[in-house]
């Protein structure tokens, strides 16, 4: 049997590239999270699935969970850094970057 946190990565990597599984792909990865809020890759790629789909606050939510627990975790720096800048806080986004 797949462990459900690995199942729920395996559909998140391919779901960019086939639609069909993107609904499944979003489910496990926020049971997955809910599981453990602090898998830092599963709620990376939660992140990217909701920035994706417009959600940017639960992404930016989501990137500062993932800051929290590993502030060294390049992908949210520049993520995270990108948010900032959005939302005209330059300094902030400097910083992270």
């Amino acid at each position: 049997e797949s462990d459900p946190r690995d199942l729920a990565l395996g559909y998140a990597v391919v779901a960019p590239a086939t639609p069909p599984v993107r609904p499944r792909a979003l489910q496990l990865l926020q049971k997955a999270a809910a599981a453990n809020p602090k898998d830092v890759p599963v709620l990376a790629q939660l992140s990217l699935f909701y920035e994706r789909m417009g959600r940017d606050a639960q992404a930016v939510e989501l990137a500062e969970r993932i800051h929290a627990v590993d502030p060294d975790h390049q992908a949210t720096l520049i993520n995270l850094g990108g948010y900032r800048a959005k939302a005209g806080q330059l300094q902030e986004a400097i910083a992270l970057w």
